[in-house]
């Protein structure tokens, strides 16, 4: 679904007054909601991408909240930012890296076999990742 669709002009309207019906916290739910549906119409299988960067964030949060100690929260932490890290290389720079492997081996007059993925770079990635940092 694109921002300028007839079906975002028709949705978009319900979602506003949807979310200013709903109590609190049903608020912050309807909204993230409404942005995986959107986010689906794109391409359904990224769903389960920003699911899992959404659940670690969260589950590492409440496990920050928990914990007594400083270390403990900062290994939860880094390994939180890691997780997102990873994501954002794997989908925007792997391959990059890769070329720039293939190049430099070539350079040495080394033969290195290219073995990039072959991803879509979802929309908003970058935003959406950098975002649950904060």
């Amino acid at each position: 679904m694109e921002f300028n669709s007839l079906i975002f002009l028709l949705s978009f309207p319900l979602i506003v007054v949807l979310y200013y019906l709903l109590p609190g916290r049903g608020k912050t739910f309807w909204i993230f909601a409404a942005s995986c549906i959107f986010y689906m119409c794109w391409n359904y299988k990224y769903i389960f991408l920003l699911l899992s960067a959404t659940i670690v964030t969260y589950l590492a949060g409440i496990g920050m909240d928990k914990c007594r100690s400083q270390r403990q929260k900062k290994c939860i932490l880094t390994a939180c930012i890691l997780f997102s890290v990873w994501i954002l290389f794997l989908f925007k720079y792997f391959n990059m890296f890769m070329d720039t492997a293939v190049a430099l081996g070539g350079l040495a007059g080394i033969s290195i076999k290219k073995a990039g993925l072959d991803l879509l770079l979802p929309v908003g990635i970058s935003f959406y990742i950098l975002k649950l940092r904060t």
